[in-house]
């Protein structure tokens, strides 16, 4: 709901609110759409809006600064979800991107984990990470299909897709003019339904390959030497001639698969006893990748240290900027209701990005509570620290302390449940005493609802509170 429409001017509010018959009309016109392996030339047909990667002003840009976003019509879109349902395609467990109930936590916590095992062995990880340019942009449709057809899909849509594709077509938005319309010869459209699924199918081979070379981390005959979240990769290794065998394995696949690599945005880096020992700079095609004291990796730096360590100077420095931003625009004398229920959907979710996935050190939350309990210093005008507990009790706020152990809970639960960590695996062990702990500090059990783990949580704050 409350989208923008496509060229047509139709939003899904068109739909929802029509007559009943419309259900019977879409269902006539799909499933002639796929006896017949034709799409309406109007199904191509897309409005692009340039999206900005860089924050703030930029004095000289190219294209490559933006992010085109397709908007596409909304009969195509309930399409392409239809489609999705016979599109049950397995991938890697290590590829995260765009899979139900996985996200950018999970592929954190798995790289933590390995680096953490192998570091507590006295080994220096050495971690690549590689840079597809314009990934979605670029991808071989005739690839996709190839791909679809070695994954034994229906050829029923195997043929709708490829006159999808040859029909695929944008013009681009800029400051509301609209530019002319431009065939799309390569690539799928960052905002169609089947986008994502389509392009992790695509690039899925690479983690397959990388698999079998036997180089790399691997625990137990498991394979941990590569994460992927959509066109992010990272690969890891204890040897630094196999990182650069990876890099080469990685360069040959994504030239079959016609997919080019940044090289300037390629760096490495290691964590472990050795991190500070200097290394020749590896190659990629015939270029450089020189090695780095922090990596940025799904929107969170991780330093090159002894040991797993990130740095939440930009999670720090978000929260700030929105909070700011909420205080400026309504004032510290607004209503204080109006202001915390701001800041805690506005400012609290950057604060909190990430850290679910990785274990803080007291320095970190004690770091973070500073933070967050700034807020409270601005609008209750008082630096005490009881003052500032009762005022998050009287207002429904935790701690900073509680709020992190309840999204790493849930977080941990949620792998407790789906048995993606067991106490049983050496990798694992470390996060499940952890989670062990979790829940004999506020008395919690496995089968406790979220409502029973919010009480808990609340009375343990309760108990902390100097009455």
């Amino acid at each position: 709901m409350n989208k923008a429409a496509g060229f047509d001017c139709l939003t899904v509010e068109h739909i929802i609110f029509a007559h009943e018959s419309v259900v019977i009309v879409l269902r006539t016109l799909f499933n002639i759409m796929l006896h017949t392996g034709l799409v309406p030339d109007s199904f191509g047909i897309g409005k692009t809006t340039p999206v900005p990667k860089f924050k703030g002003c930029k004095r000289s840009v190219s294209a490559d600064d933006f992010r085109g976003i397709t908007i596409c019509p909304v009969i195509s879109k309930l399409f392409e979800h239809c489609i999705k349902k016979f599109i049950d395609v397995p991938t890697s467990v290590r590829q995260f991107g765009f899979k139900k109930n996985v996200g950018c936590e999970n592929a954190l916590h798995s790289l933590r984990k390995v680096v953490n095992y192998f570091n507590n062995r006295k080994s220096t990880i050495n971690a690549g990470v590689i840079d597809l340019r314009k990934a979605f942009d670029k991808c071989n449709t005739f690839g996709i299909l190839h791909m679809l057809q070695r994954k034994n899909i229906n050829s029923c849509i195997i043929n709708t897709l490829e006159n999808w594709f040859s029909k695929s077509s944008t013009a681009v938005n800029w400051f509301g003019s609209m530019s002319q319309y431009v065939p799309l010869l390569s690539g799928v459209k960052q905002g169609g339904v089947l986008s994502p699924l389509l392009f992790t199918i695509f690039v899925d081979t690479v983690l397959d390959k990388l698999e079998l070379t036997n180089r790399g981390c691997f625990v137990n005959f498991r394979c941990y030497n590569s994460f992927m979240y959509a066109d992010d990769l990272i690969l890891l290794s204890i040897s630094v001639t196999d990182l650069q065998y990876l890099f080469k394995v990685c360069s040959d696949m994504f030239t079959e698969l016609d997919l080019p690599i940044n090289v300037s945005k390629c760096h490495c880096m290691r964590i472990g006893p050795r991190f500070n020992i200097c290394c020749k700079p590896l190659k990629i095609q015939g270029n450089d990748v020189n090695w780095v004291n922090n990596i940025n990796y799904l929107g969170v730096t991780i330093v090159s240290a002894k040991s797993f360590k990130c740095q939440w100077n930009e999670s720090r420095a978000r929260f700030y900027t929105s909070v700011n931003t909420i205080l400026g625009r309504l004032s510290c004398n607004a209503s204080i209701d109006v202001l915390l229920k701001l800041i805690r959907s506005q400012a609290v979710p950057s604060l909190l990005y990430g850290i679910s996935a990785v274990t803080l050190s007291n320095t970190e939350i004690h770091s973070f509570t500073n933070a967050y309990n700034n807020i409270f210093y601005k609008i209750f005008r008082s630096f005490d620290k009881n003052t500032v507990s009762y005022c998050q009790w009287y207002c429904g706020f935790w701690p900073f302390e509680l709020l992190y152990d309840y999204h790493r809970y849930n977080f941990l639960n949620r792998l407790v449940v789906n048995k993606l960590l067991t106490c049983t695996s050496a990798i694992d062990n470390p996060d499940y005493i952890e989670y062990s702990k979790i829940q004999n500090k506020y008395d919690i059990q496995d089968s406790d609802s979220i409502g029973k783990i919010r009480y808990n949580i609340w009375k343990h704050f309760e108990n902390m509170l100097p009455w």
